[in-house]
């Protein structure tokens, strides 16, 4: 297990999505500048996800998309 430090509020967030997701729909968006640790509390929220025995999808670029614009 990771120990993600400083984002306790954020990881609350994620853990109050996940208690409450099999009463009905959910999703999480993370945004904000880069370098703030969104890929952190990402992979921290799959983690916990799937822990929790969710199926998760994910879905990233590839190294050739990540060039593209929206």
């Amino acid at each position: 297990m990771r120990n993600v430090v400083g984002r306790e509020r954020e990881l609350a967030t994620v853990e109050e999505l996940l208690d409450c997701g099999l009463e009905r729909y959910s999703a999480l968006l993370l945004s904000g500048e880069a370098g703030i640790g969104k890929t952190t509390v990402w992979q921290e929220a799959v983690r916990l996800g799937e822990d929790a025995g969710f199926h998760v999808l994910r879905c990233r670029p590839g190294q050739v998309e990540a060039k593209l614009g929206f």
